[in-house]
């Protein structure tokens, strides 16, 4: 049966050739032999599970070697790695802090324990940008918010505006269309008194308009050869005898059409 030392020996071994598994397993042997479980073969079996991110039975082992040897500055520096690996950083501040203590001339504790007040402290302030930066966002958020309903109600006010300009231009365009349907219906009913070939009737000049468009649209009417040579036709003038009794129909006649448009491009050039 292999003794103490020599097991402790192999597993140091191992250690320095990365052998983590091969080298607990020589610790383990170590303790089955020796009962009272050898603080310092405690401490290396930590350092193995830590290598091997077992941080549990690496934490177990460091309580195990501080409750053999309190007053090793080793063990609470091995305690402080354990609960640091565990996320744990102000317990391990303390373990550092008391391993500083019991070796005042080991640095490392010292710079190790102030690390994690710095870490602390940078945690903190970390919190605070994150927590200052959220609120920027949610500002932000807020205003972009409020800007887009701004424009809707902007869009939508100007969309009513909008309507109601066309409303009423859409009015007063058939305000003009009713009065020029009027002038229209007029100049039709005056229109279908002429019978004779080329001559138009006293009492129907005394109907003829003198001044003003309407004026200008009769007389072209009444001196354009097309429509003096029309009225001899029999057909053409039954058509002005109907539409005197419904002038509104002569709008949509083409014939009518044409003349009126012939009318109005006449008057246009000139």
């Amino acid at each position: 049966m292999e003794n103490f030392e020599f097991s402790k020996k192999c597993g140091d071994e191992k250690m320095l050739i990365n052998k983590y598994e091969d080298a607990i397993n020589r610790y383990n042997l170590c303790l089955e032999i020796d009962s009272d479980k050898n603080h310092l073969v405690l401490l290396n079996r930590c350092l193995a599970y830590l290598y091997l991110d077992k941080y549990d039975e690496a934490l177990n082992d460091a309580k195990e070697s501080i409750k053999l040897k309190s007053d090793n500055p080793k063990a609470w520096s091995r305690l402080g790695s354990c609960l640091l690996a565990l996320n744990k950083q102000e317990d391990a501040r303390i373990a550092f802090l008391k391993a500083y203590e019991l070796n005042p001339s080991n640095n490392d504790y010292k710079r190790l324990s102030l690390e994690q007040v710095n870490e602390e402290i940078n945690e903190e302030v970390n919190e605070v940008k994150v927590n200052d930066k959220q609120e920027e966002i949610n500002e932000v958020k807020v205003n972009d918010k409020q800007e887009e309903i701004n424009e809707v109600k902007v869009n939508d006010k100007q969309e009513e505006i909008n309507e109601i300009k066309v409303n009423d231009k859409q009015e007063e365009v058939e305000v003009i269309d009713l009065e020029e349907d009027k002038e229209l219906e007029e100049l039709i009913k005056n229109l279908t008194t002429v019978k004779k070939k080329n001559e138009i009737p006293r009492e129907f000049e005394k109907m003829i308009p003198k001044n003003g468009l309407m004026g200008t649209i009769f007389s072209k009417m009444m001196n354009n050869k097309n429509l003096l040579e029309m009225l001899d036709d029999t057909e053409f003038q039954n058509k002005i005898n109907n539409y005197h009794l419904n002038p509104m129909e002569a709008m949509k006649d083409p014939q009518m059409i044409n003349i009126m448009n012939n009318i109005m491009n006449d008057i246009q050039l000139k």
